[in-house]
């Protein structure tokens, strides 16, 4: 697999709103109030963008979406237990998801929001930049889970990075020695739901199946269809008119409000 780059992200010039960021300044606002304002507003406009666009990172929903790849990706709870076979849905939906550690905090974070100003610099005065670190993001307990269907030989898999990277040769035929093929199974006399993290399915070896089935193959979303269309969003979002608008109505309020 190609290594992880460390960090993906966009950066936005805010020469749109140039004058009227440098006329708060000479209204006598400070550069640091003006960074607090400018920065609130890019964390709550890319927010509402993760957020229409979660279906992107998101294994239950989208054209590809569904039961059987939550079930290959094994996004599920152990075997034993009382929540054995059942899928772990909190890791892809509501408010302790995967995809929302997108959402951006200011600071050193899986997504960062940072801001900086240069009074000297006419067109280039402003810039907000918005970054994700993608091997902290694949890493993170919310976006992997504990495998052990192998004995004591535990191993954390990325369940995420396997969504939009796709799930790796080497994984799928880490099985007995001599295996090369599987197939992914949902139902019928190769199901067994002892085997299967979410009961959704399991992997089977071909050459074990009583009947003959496809494999289930995916070749993962790709980062240009799933980074690349959030990151483009984004930048639309905070390059519109309509952002510079926000920005010019919070100054107007915080020059009357100081």
């Amino acid at each position: 697999m190609a290594k992880i780059p460390d960090v993906v992200g966009a950066s936005i010039d805010l020469d749109k709103a140039e004058k009227v960021l440098r006329d708060a300044i000479l209204a006598g606002l400070s550069t640091r109030t003006l960074k607090v304002n400018v920065e609130k507003l890019a964390q709550k406009q890319i927010e509402n963008v993760v957020d229409r666009n979660q279906d992107l990172f998101r294994p239950d929903r989208g054209p590809d979406g569904g039961d059987d790849l939550v079930g290959f990706l094994g996004i599920g709870q152990t075997t034993s237990g009382s929540q054995a076979g059942r899928p772990s849905e909190e890791k892809y939906s509501g408010n302790d998801a995967a995809w929302r550690l997108l959402r951006p905090v200011r600071g050193d974070a899986i997504a960062s929001l940072k801001s900086s100003f240069r009074k000297a610099r006419p067109g280039n005065f402003g810039r907000i930049t918005y970054s994700i670190n993608v091997e902290k993001f694949f890493n993170n307990f919310r976006s992997t889970y504990i495998s052990r269907k192998r004995g004591d030989s535990d191993f954390e898999i990325s369940w995420m990075q396997n969504l939009i990277d796709g799930v790796p040769t080497e994984q799928i035929r880490e099985y007995p020695d001599g295996e090369t093929e599987f197939a992914f199974v949902t139902g019928g006399p190769n199901f067994n739901p002892k085997s299967s993290r979410t009961g959704l399915g399991h992997m089977v070896a071909v050459g074990k199946l009583k009947i003959p089935a496809q494999q289930f193959a995916f070749r993962g979303r790709g980062r240009a269809n799933t980074f690349g269309k959030l990151l483009s969003e984004i930048q639309r979002s905070l390059g519109s008119a309509a952002f510079k608008n926000k920005i010019s109505e919070s100054i107007k309020n915080s020059i009357v409000g100081g």
